[in-house]
């Protein structure tokens, strides 16, 4: 390039650095998650790319809230269900009333979970998990659950778009996109909301659930995925 001003050419250079999850340390490229859908709650069987995994054995082991093992504060459960994943890659557990866990395992996989079910509205909100980094391109639409929220509000929540020069360095914020969030009522005092977000352009975003002390970093990238 010719430096207008020294009068010579001069070589310039510019790079950029793409995180890629490798499961270097893993032999498992699926994982396990529970979802409520009204008032049914559902286990999904995902691929990294959120693809479905249909055909998946999973064994379930139910917990109910008010049995113990002699008094003594070791919970019973009613044995394990044998249970197969269908072609969306999950199974129905129905609405889990008095269920105080779930511990579900897929073995041919290698892969475990368990969850422990509250009334998200009465103080057990902690109980809801987050992944800390998510990665989507553009056009994607993200929902997250949260606890029942009365209203949209910069108290409860804030997005921003950031920018860093390096990946891993301090980042600045770019730009407030609290209007871009949309928070959907669950419509009843036990059921949770849902944050969506939509329309993401191309950057690095931060989502901050501020009553749960939660940071979700969301990375969205300009492509389409593969076949």
């Amino acid at each position: 390039m010719f430096n207008v001003t020294q009068q010579k050419n001069q070589k310039f250079s510019a790079s950029k650095s793409f995180p890629v999850t490798t499961h270097a340390h893993s032999y498992n490229m699926c994982e396990v998650y529970m979802r409520k859908q009204g008032k049914d709650h559902f286990v999904y069987v995902l691929g990294k790319n959120g693809e479905p995994r249909s055909d998946v054995g999973l064994s379930v082991d139910i917990i109910h809230r008010y049995f113990n093992s002699n008094g003594g504060g070791a919970a019973i459960h009613q044995g394990s269900i044998q249970l197969t994943t269908d072609r969306e890659g999950k199974v129905k557990l129905g609405h889990l009333k008095k269920v105080a866990g779930v511990t579900v395992r897929a073995n041919q996989l290698g892969i475990s979970h368990n969850w422990f079910i509250g009334n998200l509205s009465g103080g057990s909100a902690n109980l809801l998990t987050y992944p800390s980094q998510v990665d989507v391109v553009e056009g994607e639409t993200l929902e997250f659950p949260a606890a029942v929220l009365p209203k949209k509000s910069r108290k409860a929540l804030s997005l921003i778009k950031t920018w860093s020069a390096t990946p891993g360095s301090g980042s600045i914020v770019l730009e407030d996109l609290f209007d871009k969030v949309e928070v959907i009522s669950g419509g009843d005092a036990r059921d949770y909301s849902t944050i969506k977000l939509a329309n993401l352009q191309e950057g690095t975003y931060k989502l901050k659930l501020k009553k749960l002390s939660k940071t979700i970093h969301i990375t969205v990238h300009r492509g389409q995925y593969w076949d």
